[in-house]
C-alpha cells in the first residue's frame, strides 16, 4: 500500500493544507495509522525544525532534519516523519503547523528537542541570528537559554548524537569572542522598549481581531475564520502574522492549538 503526509487519517489536523502531498510505499498493509508519542514529538521537530531553516535562510538541510527528527524510530513512522521534514523543507509550514503539538510536550520531551535543534543549527554557530534565535528557542521550551552556548560546544564537539560536529575550535572561538553575541542574548530576555505591533506588521484589522479573541478563551476554526474574514483579514495569514510577532516580542505564541484555538491572553494583551 502506500501512505501520505499530511494524513487527514490520522487523527492529527491537517489544517491548513500545505502546498503538496508526499506519498511513499508502505512496508506493509496495516490499519488506519495512529502515530506513538515518539512519533508525534517526530513530527514537531521535523516541521517546526523546517520552518526554523526557512526562517534562517538555511537550505541544504533537509537530510540532517530528517535524521535527527526519526532517529528513534522505525517502519511506517520513520517514513511519515522523513515524508514530513521534506515536504516542509520545500513548502514552509504556517505557524501554527510549524508549532502544532508542542504545547502538549512533556518537558524532558521539550528539553530533547531543543537538543536536537542545536544539533540541527550547531553548523552555524558563527552566525549571530542563529545564536539568538536558539535562545530563544530555548526560551519557549522552558530550557535555561544562557545553555545555548554549552549546548552548541557539546554538539560540535560529538557530545550530541548527530555524526556531523562542528570544528571545536569554531566553538571555542566563537565562545572567547562573542561576549558581544552573550549580551545579545540576555538582551532577548529583559524587559525593554518594543516597536508597536503596527510597526511590527500587525495592522489595524489585526487589532481588531484581537480584541474580539479576548472575548473567550477559546474559538473553533471556523468561527476564528469567520472573525478574520469579517475585518478583512485570510484566517491563516492573520493567525501566522499573530503568532510570528508575539514570538518575536515575548517568546510565546498568542494563539495555540488547532481544534479549538486556545487565545494566551497575557500575550495578546501585551500586542494591543
Amino acid at each position: 500500500g502506500f501512505g501520505m503526509e499530511p494524513d487527514p487519517r490520522s487523527g492529527v489536523s491537517t489544517s491548513p493544507m500545505p502546498e503538496g502531498v508526499v506519498c511513499f510505499e508502505l512496508p506493509s498493509r496495516g490499519t488506519v495509522y495512529q502515530p506513538s508519542e515518539a512519533a508525534r514529538v517526530g513530527l514537531v521537530l521535523a516541521r517546526w525544525g523546517a520552518a526554523i531553516l526557512h526562517e534562517l535562510a538555511i537550505e541544504g538541510e533537509q537530510e540532517r532534519l530528517a535524521l535527527l527528527a526519526a532517529q528513534d524510530l522505525q517502519g511506517e513512522e520513520r517514513l511519515r516523519v522523513e515524508a514530513t521534514a521534506a515536504l516542509y523543507t520545500r513548502f514552509r509550514p504556517p505557524s501554527q503547523v510549524a508549532t502544532r503539538g508542542l504545547h502538549g510536550l512533556t518537558p524532558e520531551q521539550k528539553a530533547t528537542l531543543a537538543r536536537q535543534l542545536v544539533e540541527l543549527l550547531h553548523d552555524r554557530a558563527t552566525r549571530p541570528d542563529v545564536v539568538k534565535r536558539l535562545g530563544k528557542i530555548y526560551s519557549l521550551l522552558g530550557v535555561d537559554p544562557q545553555t545555548v552556548f554549552s549546548a552548541l560546544h557539546e554538539a560540535g564537539t560529538g557530545g550530541g548524537r548527530s555524526s556531523e560536529g562542528l570544528d571545536a575550535r569554531l566553538v571555542e572561538a566563537r565562545l572567547q569572542e562573542t561576549r558581544q553575541v552573550e549580551r545579545l542574548l540576555e538582551g532577548i530576555f529583559v524587559e525593554e522598549a518594543s516597536p508597536s505591533p503596527v510597526a511590527a506588521g500587525l495592522q489595524a484589522a489585526h487589532r481588531t481581531l484581537l480584541e474580539r479573541l479576548l472575548e473567550r478563551e477559546s474559538w473553533r476554526p471556523a468561527e476564528f475564520d469567520t472573525m478574520a474574514g469579517e475585518v478583512g483579514l485570510p484566517s491563516a495569514g492573520a493567525m501566522d502574522l499573530i503568532n510570528d510577532t508575539s514570538l518575536d516580542r515575548f517568546d510565546e505564541l498568542a494563539l495555540e492549538g488547532d481544534d479549538p484555538i486556545y487565545v494566551n491572553e497575557e500575550v495578546v494583551r501585551g500586542l494591543l
